[in-house]
């Protein structure tokens, strides 16, 4: 019984030091100050950075005789890799960078639909690599954009039009 509960115990440990390593974006699970764990950049000019990303892996069966595409992506952030300056946070702060990550989550559904709609060839592997690299160029240069725009939150009018904006886009992609 005690090894039992040891091994419980052991299992429980791993995977919550497991789950901290990557936070998976859904609706309901929201950034939160404390998934911030990286030290601030005290010369950066900007008070929190969110590291975000996207990850996919591949796989093609047979249905029926036919060959699929299966797949599976998803949005995260990297909670090591995400800091903000203890002074400057807030819950509007944490909304721009909840924006961040919800771009991220945009960019991994229009990831799925281009796998949804590729026909398989045996240049595959090749072929899906290129349309992540695409998609991540288009989701880094639309965080950039969101940044510049919003002067990193500070234009509290264009902040909301982008989370009007990225509300929208994320409806699209359902």
């Amino acid at each position: 019984m005690k090894i039992t509960i040891i091994i419980l115990y052991f299992l429980s440990v791993v995977n919550v030091a497991f789950t901290q390593t990557e936070i998976v974006w859904t609706k309901e699970n929201t950034v939160k100050w404390e998934n911030f764990e990286a030290q601030p950049q005290a010369d950066s000019p900007q008070a929190a950075s969110i590291n975000t990303g996207i990850k996919y892996t591949w796989k093609t069966k047979y249905i029926d005789g036919n060959q699929v595409l299966n797949y599976e992506i998803y949005a995260y952030m990297k909670p090591s890799k995400s800091w903000v300056k203890p002074s400057e946070k807030s819950d509007y702060l944490l909304e721009h960078e909840q924006l961040h990550f919800d771009i991220t989550e945009y960019h991994a559904r229009k990831l799925k639909q281009a796998f949804d709609n590729y026909k398989l060839k045996p240049s595959i592997k090749k072929d899906l690599k290129l349309i992540y690299r695409q998609i991540v160029k288009e989701r880094i240069s639309m965080q950039n954009q969101y940044d510049k725009e919003t002067q990193h939150s500070l234009d509290s009018v264009v902040q909301k039009q982008w989370q009007d904006k990225v509300s929208e886009l994320l409806k699209e992609f359902r």
